[in-house]
């Protein structure tokens, strides 16, 4: 009488019920939008509790800065999530599995190696050096580019890091061998 699968007896209910949904896909679209929304609710969280430890001191940012803007970039990552889930076509077909597919899975390992060796090798190397090895990496492990393009979106991104926090923040980064 009753389908042996959960997602056949699923969808046997949505056709009793009038509806000719694919339960799998609706419950696939809503633990995406529940995470999202998750997503925004620790952000703004996160932002009110840094705002409690003070953003803004006399002698320059409070201990609450940082927390500050991380939640409020947790919380815009996660809304544009949620907006650019509603915005998909609803007639859309199931995808690919992410660790199913080997070039994405590989894709996030070296990520986290690149992180990894960031993290390893920043007192020794310097802020700049590091962060200019590991951003040509990570770019070129996400989407190849140009050499080119490649070393001068990562000078000037580091750079610009850099400026913020040593000039605008004061804020001592790890000096290499180099002296910079």
């Amino acid at each position: 009488m009753y389908p042996a699968s959960s997602s056949g007896l699923e969808n046997s209910f949505w056709e009793i019920c009038g509806g000719d949904h694919d339960l799998t896909m609706n419950s696939n679209k809503l633990v995406d939008r529940v995470l999202n929304g998750f997503w925004i609710l620790l952000g703004i969280g996160i932002c009110v509790e840094s705002i409690r430890m003070k953003l803004w001191s006399p002698a320059g940012p409070g201990s609450g800065f940082i927390p500050f803007l991380a939640g409020l970039l947790i919380g815009m990552i996660g809304f544009v999530l949620f907006l650019s889930d509603r915005a998909k076509d609803s007639e859309q077909g199931e995808t690919e599995k992410f660790w199913e597919n080997p070039i994405a899975r590989n894709r996030v390992f070296y990520l986290l190696a690149s992180l990894c060796f960031m993290a390893v090798l920043m007192q020794k190397l310097g802020f700049l050096l590091t962060s200019v090895l590991t951003t040509i990496f990570m770019i070129r492990v996400i989407e190849p580019r140009r050499w080119t393009t490649l070393i001068l979106v990562s000078v000037v991104s580091c750079l610009s890091i850099f400026f913020l926090f040593k000039s605008l923040m004061q804020i001592n980064l790890p000096k290499g061998f180099l002296g910079f």
